[in-house]
């Protein structure tokens, strides 16, 4: 039997059922928007914060995060994910600057070596021969 109470305090599914006045209105509720908290949206500018993914966007939301954000926005990226999650994206993602990229390196012990962006100077472009 249906639950008449129209107030839920947990997202577990993207699928809801509410129920309101003995009319069943099916909805879809994405989990990812309700995940993010608004002091993120400065530093995911170049994404429809509405749409994003915790899971689907993981690299591009981790990238943007170590990259541009405060102390809040990179407390939450380890919140979120786990270190294995991190260091995945600070390895295969050639975008991290030099200095962000030397950082993290430091920090989580990642040889630079093993760091995209630290092999090859993406920065700066190719000269031609």
């Amino acid at each position: 039997m249906l639950a008449t109470n129209t107030n839920w305090s947990k997202v577990d599914t993207s699928l809801r059922l509410c129920v309101k006045r003995k009319i069943v209105v099916v909805y879809n509720i994405r989990m990812s928007s309700s995940l993010f908290p608004e002091f993120l949206k400065p530093f995911l500018w170049s994404a429809d914060f509405s749409k994003l993914d915790k899971e689907k966007n993981k690299a591009y939301i981790i990238f943007q995060l170590l990259e541009f954000g405060n102390r809040e926005a990179i407390h939450w990226v380890f919140e979120s994910y786990s270190v294995k999650e991190i260091v995945e994206v600070l390895k295969s993602n050639r975008g991290f600057s030099k200095k962000s990229a030397n950082f993290w390196s430091l920090i989580l012990k990642i040889p630079k070596s093993e760091m995209i962006c630290m092999t090859q100077d993406w920065q700066r472009p190719r000269v031609k021969i």
